[in-house]
C-alpha cells in the first residue's frame, strides 16, 4: 500500500510550468523562481516563473519586440533602420549627417561659388554666394555686364565694359563726367 502512494503521489506531483510548456515567446527562456524555506534555509522550488528575453525582445513573456525606430529618433525625413539588439541606424537625406542626421551638411568647402565670392551656409544643401563686384550668377559664374544691366552712361553716351565690376563711358562732345552726366556750356 505504502507504494501505491508513493506511485500516487509520483503521478500526482505538481510540474511546473516551465517543465510542461514554455510561457515565454520568440525563443525566451523559462527560468523557475525558488524561495526560501524561512526555517530551514532551504531553496524550495514555487510555481512561479520568470522570462528570460532575447535581446530585441521585452515584456513579461517577451512578447514585444524592441524596436529602436518606433520613437522615430532620426531627423530630417532621414529613415530608421532597426538593428539587432534594440540598435538603429538613420539614413541622413542628401543635406544632413550625424548619427541622427540633425546637423546640416557643410558645403561651402564644396567650392561652388566663384570668382572670390563669399559662400554662406544655408538649410541643408543649401548655400548663398554673395559675389564680388563686377559678377553675378547663382554661384558668381558670370560677368555682369554693367552697360546692359545698370545703363549707367548718360546724354546718348556710348558704354564700354572694362573689367569686371568696371566700365568707361564715351561722352558726346559737350558733355563730361564718369557717367557723362556733366553738360559743357
Amino acid at each position: 500500500m505504502i507504494l501505491n502512494l508513493h506511485i500516487f503521489s509520483f503521478f500526482f506531483k505538481e510540474i511546473h510550468i516551465c517543465d510542461l510548456k514554455n510561457p515565454c515567446f520568440n525563443d525566451g527562456k523559462c527560468k523557475k523562481i525558488y524561495l526560501q524555506n524561512d526555517s530551514s534555509l532551504e531553496e524550495i522550488e514555487s510555481n512561479e516563473y520568470v522570462c528570460k528575453c532575447k535581446p530585441d525582445y521585452t515584456g513579461l513573456h517577451c512578447e514585444t519586440e524592441l524596436n529602436a525606430c518606433s520613437s522615430l529618433p532620426c531627423m530630417n525625413n532621414a529613415t530608421c533602420v532597426k538593428l539587432s539588439m534594440g540598435k538603429f541606424q538613420c539614413d541622413c537625406m542628401p543635406g544632413y549627417e550625424s548619427t541622427l542626421c540633425d546637423q546640416d551638411a557643410k558645403v561651402c568647402h564644396l567650392g561652388y561659388c566663384q570668382n572670390n565670392a563669399k559662400c554662406i551656409e544655408g538649410l541643408g544643401l543649401n548655400y548663398t554666394c554673395n559675389c564680388s563686384l563686377g559678377y553675378t550668377g547663382r554661384n558668381c559664374e558670370k560677368i555682369l555686364n554693367e552697360c546692359e544691366n545698370l545703363k549707367p552712361c548718360m546724354n546718348n553716351a556710348k558704354c564700354i565694359n572694362t573689367q569686371p565690376g568696371q566700365y568707361k563711358c564715351e561722352c558726346q562732345d559737350n558733355f563730361s563726367g564718369k557717367n557723362c552726366e556733366i553738360g559743357k556750356i
